[in-house]
């Protein structure tokens, strides 16, 4: 990627509104944004593979921390564990609508970060861009037709070593709002000609150093909360989970990322983005924090804790 990188920006991210943060949590709610459904091309080669002088367990410095893309365009680090936000690069050029307002046929916004830091968005429009967190600089013809209307996605380890990007397809159409998906297609590149697994929800992904993560959103019809779990990205079986009885949660999928050997749930709700932690079995999770912009899409690398 060419281009100056901007010079960083490091600030206090979350925001500690106290009474007011409750009634964010409890009002938590989120719609889905819908586009357009076509094949896509594989990402053959190095472009974004699981080379680049990366080890799974050695992270550069601009694939460590949380990557957020908020509905203004702009890229930021965000670390959870020192709680400070660094301003990288705006993709607002390439990415004009990351909310999808506005949009002719409006899709989900994706973010994923692969093990060199590279951001990978997925537009409303149906496009996959590649770009530089830190130019803002972005390069797309990654798909040969439009991708599906909503789904998520991220970099995740296989058994062999490398890392694949997957993707949570939600069904078309989604079901109205606030019922979750029953099903998702997981698939990954770069072989797309047939699905890993078909999931029962929808979920948020991330990936860490040894799995590919999965936040399902609750279904009220049935009071079940929500629920995350470790899946072998070979078949989409689920390997273990994580207790979210403590998480406050909408009835959409939060957005999901890893950080610090811990996971961390994004919900947008207004101006700001809510945040919780989700830790290992019989670790008390944080309480509840929140970040002063609205973030659309978050990411974190897979090669390392």
């Amino acid at each position: 990627m060419g281009g100056s990188p901007e010079p960083p920006v490091t600030q206090p991210a979350v925001v500690r509104p106290d009474r007011r943060l409750g009634v964010v949590v409890l009002a938590l709610l989120s719609a889905g944004c819908h586009g357009r459904e076509g094949d896509i091309l594989t990402i053959a080669g190095d472009a974004g593979g699981p080379d680049g002088g990366t080890t799974a367990t050695d992270c550069p410095a601009g694939a460590r921390g949380v990557l957020l893309l908020d509905r203004d365009g702009r890229l930021a680090s965000y670390d959870p564990g020192a709680d400070r936000l660094r301003d990288r690069a705006s993709v607002a050029a390439s990415v004009p609508r990351p909310d999808c307002t506005g949009a002719a046929q409006p899709g989900s916004v994706a973010l994923a970060m692969d093990r060199q830091g590279a951001a990978w968005v997925a537009t409303c429009e149906g496009e996959l861009l590649k770009c530089d967190p830190d130019s803002g600089l972005c390069t797309g013809g990654w798909t040969s037709a439009a991708l599906p209307r909503a789904l998520h996605m991220a970099w995740a380890p296989e058994a062999a070593g490398g890392q694949a990007l997957f993707l949570a397809v939600a069904p078309d159409p989604l079901p109205p709002f606030p019922m979750p998906a029953p099903q998702s297609t997981l698939l990954r590149f770069p072989s797309l000609t047939q699905a890993v697994a078909i999931l029962p929800g929808w979920p948020a992904l991330t990936g860490t150093v040894d799995r590919l993560w999965a936040l399902f959103p609750g279904d009220p019809r049935r009071g079940s909360p929500a629920r995350l779990a470790g899946l072998d990205p070979s078949t989409g079986r689920e390997l273990e989970a994580r207790d979210t009885n403590a998480v406050l949660l909408g009835t959409s999928a939060a957005l999901l990322a890893a950080s610090g050997g811990d996971l961390w749930t994004f919900q947008p709700f207004g101006t700001l983005t809510v945040l919780q932690r989700v830790r290992e079995a019989g670790q008390p999770n944080d309480t509840t924090r929140a970040i002063g912009r609205r973030v659309v899409a978050v990411a974190s690398s897979p090669c390392g804790p």
